[in-house]
């Protein structure tokens, strides 16, 4: 039995074993070392020669992640269950190793999600280092096994922050100040009523909200919530709502290309405000295609 770890077995023809140890650190975070890879790379090779008087894939375990990176990689495909078994696909043939480890490094990129391909369990790249003995490695982050638990701890994180913003100092006069410009009224929706309703800042500086009357919107609070998640953008001139094509719950339809109120009294964001969360818009889906 390992300690702090688990093995991983790779059942080959003609009764052979690889064994793969995948070093934990605490219960979410988790590698691969890229030697591993290369002998699993190996194993393929002689597996597919021994196939043809053998018969049978490689098989894994049920939840292997190393499994899930190389069907992201599309290196594998499985080809059958209980165990996981899997068979080299055309982007493997005719490759050698180094060509194999660039096409891993390129999709395996920080941020890139992949899954076990039968459990489904859900990880994401943390990137490439190296371990203590020298040995490139593969970090991942277990995300849970379902979508529920993932946006629950999403919105941990999103109460954690409105916490920490109620906390700063200027907050409730920048809230009072952006209610009273815009009328005590969401600025797309038109909702009037006051718990539903937050002052939203637009743009930061270092991680630092700007309390400037030109940085606020008054906002519904899921429509604020979309904002500081970059599902929702302003257009250029700042007349209107954009939407992120990732966005996809038809609830929120109506916010592409929604106008925005203008406040009653006091200046209308600034073209700066509205540019910086233009830019960092882009730049999430960017980051979200890279996913895909």
């Amino acid at each position: 039995m390992l300690h702090n770890g688990w093995m991983i077995n790779i059942g080959v023809p003609a009764e052979r074993c690889l064994a793969i140890r995948i070093n934990e650190r605490g219960n979410q975070l988790a590698r691969v070392e890229m030697r591993w890879f290369t002998q699993v790379f190996q194993q393929l090779r002689e597996n597919e020669r021994a196939s043809r008087h053998l018969g049978g894939p490689l098989s894994f375990p049920e939840s292997s992640h190393l499994v899930g990176m190389l069907v992201k990689a599309d290196l594998v495909a499985v080809v059958g269950q209980n165990p996981i078994q899997i068979s080299v696909t055309s982007s493997f043939q005719n490759k050698n190793d180094e060509a194999l480890v660039n096409k891993l490094k390129n999709v395996l990129s920080e941020g890139v999600k992949f899954s076990t391909p039968v459990k489904k369990a859900e990880s994401q790249i943390t990137g490439w280092t190296f371990n203590s003995m020298g040995d490139e490695v593969v970090g991942y982050r277990m995300l849970g096994s379902n979508t529920y638990e993932r946006d629950a701890e999403d919105e941990v994180e999103r109460t954690k922050h409105q916490a920490e913003i109620s906390r700063r100092p200027g907050q409730t006069e920048f809230s009072e100040r952006i209610r009273r410009n815009y009328g005590g009224r969401c600025a797309i929706t038109g909702c009037k009523t006051a718990a539903a309703l937050q002052a939203a800042h637009v743009r930061t500086i270092d991680g630092a909200d700007l309390n400037a009357s030109e940085n606020g919107i008054l906002l519904r609070s899921d429509i604020h919530a979309l904002l500081d998640a970059f599902q929702i953008t302003f257009e250029a001139g700042g007349a209107k709502l954009k939407k992120s094509r990732y966005l996809t719950d038809k609830t929120y339809a109506f916010l592409d290309g929604a106008k925005i109120r203008k406040p009653v009294e006091g200046g209308q964001l600034s073209h700066q405000s509205i540019t910086d969360h233009r830019k960092r818009f882009e730049a999430a889906e960017c980051k979200k295609q890279s996913r895909k």
